[in-house]
């Protein structure tokens, strides 16, 4: 479950405490996962009504081969139950009120916020790239603080 657009549920270090669950075959792989969502927006708290509020994420994948070439497509739908409000209600308070909008004035149990996203990758050569390099860091041992360092080039070996 990888995607940008995912709103993934997760406290102020990114964690959240949840389950997933898969199921694959030859060519394509069906995902769950429910996880918990904090009390606050990035707060250190969970929320431990899971039935009231949660993120709830499912993912498809169909994997195909295109003249030899290795690609996948996924889907990725997301919603995500929190005490929390909307920006909507928020303007629609401001509005009444004349106030500036505040958005956690509108909170409320099981607010509802989803999504969805579309991924594909796809092999497009077989060639084979040698290990990672770095210029000049990995290209030349380091030098002494006066620049007496050993000067000869390191040479690198695909495998």
């Amino acid at each position: 479950m990888y995607n940008g657009a995912w709103d993934y549920p997760a406290d102020t270090r990114g964690y959240t405490w949840g389950w997933v669950h898969e199921f694959h075959t030859k060519s394509w792989s069906l995902r769950y996962g429910s996880a918990a969502e904090p009390r606050v927006a990035n707060g250190l708290r969970f929320d431990r009504q899971l039935f009231r509020d949660r993120g709830d994420n499912f993912e498809g994948e169909k994997r195909h081969d295109f003249h030899g070439h290795p690609g996948a497509i996924r889907l990725l739908g997301f919603a995500l139950h929190t005490d929390s409000g909307t920006y909507a209600d928020a303007l629609k308070l401001s509005e009444q009120t004349g106030e500036r909008p505040d958005v956690t004035l509108t909170r409320r149990p099981g607010t509802l916020k989803y999504g969805f996203g579309v991924s594909a990758d796809q092999e497009l050569t077989k060639l084979r790239s040698p290990p990672s390099t770095a210029w000049p860091a990995a290209a030349f041992p380091s030098p002494e603080p006066d620049g007496s360092g050993p000067r000869t080039r390191w040479r690198l070996r695909s495998p």
